[in-house]
């Protein structure tokens, strides 16, 4: 594949390829995920024995945004073309709140209430949005650039350099999604300004520091 830029391109929707591809990304997003609920919990141990009500609730969550972006806009878009983008501007604005609510869900035991994700804290949903997709690329482009460095290079030079891409590029981009995710959320925003952070709120509920 990386003999040369045309071999990379006969070779991108190779089913072998993407069998590959598929599990190695979804191992970048759930430890991204873990590594959001480590910085929330401050435990590693905490971070990976997750209560299965939790869980529950993310994968609705999860769920949620999918049948929103996915299912409402494509079956609007069928009725009409015009339909069809209000469809897509108003998912983008509702799938930022379930966003919101979801990651609440994974990162505290006491997450806002979703009636709040859509109330008060809808700017938080937006800051959240915000730093998590200036999380990706910035995340992604050493990865991308690796990619195409490695092209028509000798094997040696092209399997010390994906090495490397495997085993500190790609874990430095789930860490910086992840804190991104963490940070998100935390940022507080309300329609006032930027407020206590929801995690704030639910220790002082509990009185803990």
């Amino acid at each position: 594949m990386f003999d040369s830029l045309e071999a990379a391109r006969r070779l991108q929707s190779s089913a072998i390829r993407e069998y590959v591809g598929y599990p190695k990304v979804a191992a970048v997003w759930i430890a991204a995920f873990l590594i959001a609920r480590f910085w929330s919990k401050r435990s590693a141990k905490a971070a990976v024995v997750v209560p299965l009500h939790i869980l529950g609730k993310a994968a609705i969550g999860i769920a949620a945004i999918i049948a929103v972006g996915f299912v409402v806009v494509k079956s609007l878009a069928m009725v009409s073309p015009q339909l069809g983008i209000i469809a897509t501007l108003l998912s983008g604005v509702i799938q930022a709140m379930l966003f919101l609510w979801t990651i609440g869900v994974w990162l505290d035991d006491d997450p806002i209430a979703i009636k709040t994700a859509f109330s008060s804290r809808a700017p938080s949903a937006l800051s959240l949005l915000v730093i998590f997709l200036f999380s990706v690329p910035a995340a992604q482009g050493a990865h991308l650039l690796i990619h195409k460095a490695v092209l028509g290079q000798p094997q040696p030079v092209v399997w010390s350099l994906m090495l490397f891409d495997a085993l500190i590029i790609v874990p430095l981009s789930a860490a910086l999604n992840g804190a991104a995710l963490f940070v998100g959320y935390r940022s507080g925003a309300t329609w006032r300004g930027w407020d206590k952070d929801p995690m704030d709120e639910a220790n002082d509920r509990h009185g803990l520091p």
